[in-house]
């Protein structure tokens, strides 16, 4: 709103315009000042008005019946001079001879011819004329005007009594007056114009206006206003009536059984909410571009090229989700397009499979998604046909920027994309069967907590097995060690089988028992799932090998084993055998045995998060979905085309989980928007990313925010947002506090980092810590990647390839380490070394002089953990 009072911008908040607005009523003020001056000397000049005394005074001798009669009294008076009296004073009166004296002869012999004898009389006043030698005339006062007389002195005063407005005169004195009166100025009084007394009362309907939106603003400023939201998994549009950060109110877990082509105990998985805001279209650096094009990105929002009028590659494009029935306006500026029936910007509507539904081409203005609408693609272009069929090429120099994509019947100016990410590595469970009971993510004081309930444990090689005592036909018993365990269990099979609780006694493979008072868990294996025979009792190391997913067979792949070289095969498979070494690691894509048991006690756990998820005010598309995995660290590869990519496994290079699609990229931590995102064959999952060699910076570290292929429960996430000013200023406060708290965590966690704590690992075959005064096997990887061990150790096996412990994926070296050792036996030592495998085991090398001793064993050292 602009006046020559205050310049408000209409897109800023009035918080933001408040000073703007205090500068224009102090303006406002000034002048009225000025005019309350000017108006109060106008009624002060006794000239132009007249006083309320002289008024009353005025009205007073009008109204005095001793001073003047009225005409039916005149008329009365008049009649009394009538008869006999009249006509003897009329005699008299003729008689001069009785009634003159000598002087008055005199007098009267001085008279010339034609005199006429005095009296009261006038000739002309102005335009009034006597009619005849005793015409009267009469000072009559007007409005605000009296009359006295004084018959001793013989004055008359007219005077200006004040009490009324002006008479006709008055328009004289106006701007369009014969005798105007001048202008009121900044500096000099006068006549109130119609021009200023028009602004006056302009100024005065706004200062009312501005009154109520100040006492509207206090009454919001007063009391915090938030409007609950419920955010629902998938797509939707969010209007928000104030830009204003979600605060989190809670995400309640779920847990489903082998569902969405998973295998397992599933739980809501890193959840996480994605809006976007202002614009629904990205920088164009984020464009699909192809490999050659005639245009050239010049900004975040610009790009230009120069056609010859040939069929050439020329333009790039942007696919995002629409709604079926949504309406939206699109705009776009740009150069050299004078003369051309457009410019070379449209939109086309997909369906689900991304396929055009009516190859119609939506140029700048509003349009309505049609039915089917899944997706839009928006073209920049150096081509600006009506319709794919009948194309048109303008020659010349063009550029196109400031493409702006809204939602809404009314076109708005450009902005920048806005986009906010809130996202969580945590997964939250309920019981799998009723839903009762579930993990709650909430936001307290600024951090981010689960309430948990449950526990999953992935059942892996990595864990210890035992076999149970005993002899059973087509199954075997596996044991292991587990505190916290209660009677709420739930566990699953590799295939996603659940198994079944044992009541009184085993009966076949899949059952299970649980010892909560033992922390004992027990599993029943079938023969046809392990390979085993009833006559073989499977090594601990066999069990792990079952539990990384493979199966002991034969050669030909047939099962149970039946003596001989024992071979392995991915279990469930059919065919021959894969390997002849006992595996150490999961199988290739082979889901694995879960558990997931309700806690004894509930517990509250800090969740790892990224991002705030701000909404702008008005329309915002958000995003709702789970499976995000947030800055994982990979080295991309160099592709024989030069390019650097990642998430090819043709390439080499891939990241831990199949990929729905790459959200973001960081170069040491920062955004990084010179990579490429494209779905193609090879990708590991759907999508890989590459960077030109020119752009790769090999010294940097990468890493990378995406959603995995697999999919998980997505649940609503429920919370609120700020409704009015009072409630922005308190998120904006409570903000800045949880951003502080924030720091101080990142702080002490980094403290924690730099100073990381001993893990100890379980022992095996025998070995155990040689006094409490001495350490067991421990480690640590430091804030370099290096892994840092130490053992003071005794008792164990000692024959070469004995496996002491295992390392877990992240500490586990990229090429075998060979750490020497020192061995005695109280009255020998010897020297040796200890092997660190690539696939994480700790073993027994190869001695110094043949031989280990195991009443104590030393080693210690540290090595570059792999990635």
């Amino acid at each position: 709103m602009a006046n020559r009072y205050a310049n408000l911008t209409a897109s800023k908040d009035i918080s933001q315009d408040f000073r703007t607005i205090d500068a224009g009523f102090d303006k406002v003020q000034q002048e009225m000042d000025a005019n309350k001056s000017t108006a109060n000397s106008h009624i002060a000049n006794t000239d132009v008005h007249v006083t309320g005394a002289k008024k009353v005074s005025w009205d007073g001798h009008l109204a005095n019946t001793d001073i003047h009669v009225t005409s039916a009294q005149k008329a009365e008076w008049d009649a009394k001079a009538d008869g006999s009296t009249s006509t003897e004073l009329a005699a008299h009166i003729a008689d001069q001879e009785v009634r003159v004296t000598q002087a008055d002869h005199d007098k009267l012999g001085s008279i010339e011819t034609g005199a006429q004898v005095n009296q009261n009389a006038f000739a002309k006043v102005n335009d009034i004329e006597a009619a005849d030698p005793s015409s009267q005339f009469y000072i009559v006062g007007g409005i605000g005007i009296t009359v006295t007389t004084n018959p001793n002195t013989g004055e008359i005063t007219v005077t200006a009594t004040g009490s009324a407005a002006p008479g006709a005169h008055g328009i004289t004195h106006t701007e369009h007056g014969a005798d105007p009166i001048p202008t009121a100025t900044l500096t000099v009084g006068g006549l109130l114009s119609a021009a200023q007394l028009a602004e006056i009362i302009t100024h005065g309907e706004l200062l009312d206006e501005h009154a109520a939106a100040i006492t509207d603003l206090e009454d919001r400023l007063d009391a915090a206003e938030a409007a609950d939201v419920t955010l629902q998994p998938g797509l939707q549009m969010v209007n928000a009536a104030k830009g204003a950060r979600f605060k989190l109110d809670e995400i309640r877990g779920k847990t489903e059984i082998s569902t969405q082509g998973r295998i397992g105990l599933i739980g809501v998985e890193n959840p996480y909410a994605i809006a976007t805001s202002r614009n629904l279209l990205p920088p164009v650096y984020e464009w699909d571009q192809p490999s050659t094009m005639l245009l050239k990105i010049d900004g975040d929002y610009r790009v230009s090229g120069t056609s010859d009028g040939s069929v050439a590659s020329r333009h790039i494009t942007c696919t995002i989700t629409a709604f079926e029935g949504l309406t939206y306006s699109f705009s776009v500026e740009g150069t050299g397009w004078e003369g051309q029936a457009r410019k070379g910007a449209f939109v086309y509507f997909l369906d689900s499979s991304k396929v055009r539904i009516d190859n119609v081409r939506h140029f700048e203005g509003t349009f309505t998604a049609p039915a089917g609408t899944a997706y839009m693609t928006v073209f920049l272009t150096l081509e600006n046909g009506e319709s794919p069929e009948s194309p048109n090429y303008p020659i010349g120099t063009f550029t196109l920027s400031s493409p702006m994509l809204t939602i809404g019947t009314k076109p708005k100016p450009f902005q920048p994309q806005q986009k906010s990410m809130l996202a969580f590595q945590t997964e939250l469970h309920a019981n799998p069967e009723y839903g009762s009971d579930p993990d709650v993510l909430f936001e307290q004081d600024g951090q981010y907590l689960k309430l948990a309930k449950w526990k999953k444990v992935v059942l892996d090689g990595g864990m210890s097995w035992n076999l149970m005592p005993g002899f059973d036909i087509g199954f075997k018993k596996i044991y292991t060690v587990m505190s916290g365990l209660t009677e709420n269990v739930y566990v699953s099979k590799f295939n996603g089988t659940q198994l079944a609780r044992v009541i009184d006694a085993y009966t076949g493979g899949d059952q299970y028992f649980i010892s909560p008072g033992a922390s004992i868990l027990e599993i029943s294996i079938a023969n046809t799932d392990s390979g085993w025979a009833d006559s073989h009792n499977p090594t601990q190391y066999e069990i792990k090998a079952y539990f990384w997913g493979w199966t002991m067979c034969n050669q030909d792949g047939s099962v149970p084993w039946s003596g001989g070289t024992k071979y392995w095969k991915i279990v469930g498979k059919t065919g021959v055998a894969d390997t002849a070494t006992l595996p150490t690691s999961q199988a290739p894509n082979q889901a694995l045995y879960n558990l997931l048991y309700r806690l004894a006690k509930e517990t509250v756990e800090p969740v790892m998060v990224e991002g705030s998820l701000t909404l702008a005010e008005g329309d915002n598309m958000v995003e709702v979905g789970t499976g995000i995995v947030l800055r994982e660290s990979v080295k991309p590869k160099q592709h024989a085309n030069t390019n650097w990519i990642i998430n090819n496994m043709g390439v080499g290079t891939s990241l831990s989980n199949m990929a729905a699609a790459i959200k973001a990229i960081y170069r040491n931590s920062r955004l990084d928007y010179k990579w490429v995102k494209e779905s193609v064959i090879g990708a590991w999952g759907t999508e890989q990313a590459y960077i030109l060699n020119a752009n790769y910076v090999q010294s940097a570290a990468y890493s990378f925010t995406y959603t995995k292929l697999d999919k998980s429960p997505i649940v609503p996430i429920t919370g609120s947002l700020a409704a009015n000013e009072k409630a922005q200023i308190s998120d904006l406060t409570a903000g800045v506090a949880e951003a502080l708290q924030r720091v101080s965590v990142v702080e002490q966690k980094k403290a924690e980092k730099d100073a990381p704590g001993w893990i100890e690992s379980p022992l095996l075959n025998g070995w155990a810590r040689h006094s409490a005064e001495n350490p067991t096997f421990r480690y640590y990887k430091d804030a370099s990647g290096r892994v840092n061990f130490e053992a003071v150790i005794r008792s164990g096996a000692v024959a070469t390839g004995t496996q002491i412990a295992s390392m877990p994926d992240g500490y586990k070296p990229d090429i075998m380490q060979k750490i020497k050792c020192y061995s005695a036996n109280g009255s020998a030592n010897a020297s040796g070394l200890i092997e660190f495998t690539t696939d994480g085991l700790v073993r027994i090398g190869t001695s110094g002089n043949g031989t280990y001793y195991n009443a104590i064993l030393i080693f210690r050292g540290s090595y570059l953990a792999k990635g």
